[in-house]
């Protein structure tokens, strides 16, 4: 899919997972951001579903490095990871459901998947809950951050059809 999609053919080290890809001549640099973006979302851990989503629907992507957030200590990259996550799967199940981005936990990363409108908002959220803020609030945030956006998108569309 990604070979055919961007021309460049790619070769996986079996032994070390590195990955190494030659662009074809047309339009490379164009490839190249394309494939990057590509190659960092499957290093944050998403799927194969998620992936061709981003290339068919041109999601934004971002990563956020939970040890330059919180430090590297290990007992407290386990509890912000398991913040983000929250009981049950809630917190990141709320910040996806209401933002519309995918949210993936690997190792020490966090990525974002999802449109350019809301992933900033997601971004914020999963930095909020990293922090240490009160999911409530951060539930808040959200509503609040989607609301704002709404309107503006509801304004954008009335002034365009006047």
């Amino acid at each position: 899919m990604i070979e055919e999609r961007f021309n460049v053919s790619l070769a996986i080290d079996d032994e070390t997972g590195s990955v190494s890809v030659k662009y074809g001549s047309e339009k490379a640099a164009e490839a190249y951001l394309a494939v990057t973006k590509i190659m960092a979302a499957i290093s944050a851990g998403f799927d194969e579903r998620a992936i061709r989503d981003m290339i068919e629907k041109d999601l934004s992507f971002v990563v956020l490095d939970l040890e330059e957030i919180v430090g590297s200590s290990r007992p407290t990259l386990t509890r912000v990871k398991g913040r983000i996550i929250g009981e049950r799967g809630r917190a990141r199940q709320k910040v996806e459901e209401v933002t519309g981005c995918a949210v993936s936990i690997y190792e020490n990363k966090v990525g974002v998947l999802g449109p350019q409108e809301t992933i900033d908002v997601a971004r914020e959220a999963v930095e909020r809950l990293s922090k240490g803020f009160q999911h409530q609030s951060v539930y808040r945030f959200l509503d609040s951050r989607m609301r704002v956006l709404k309107q503006e998108r509801d304004l954008w569309k009335r002034e365009s059809e006047e």
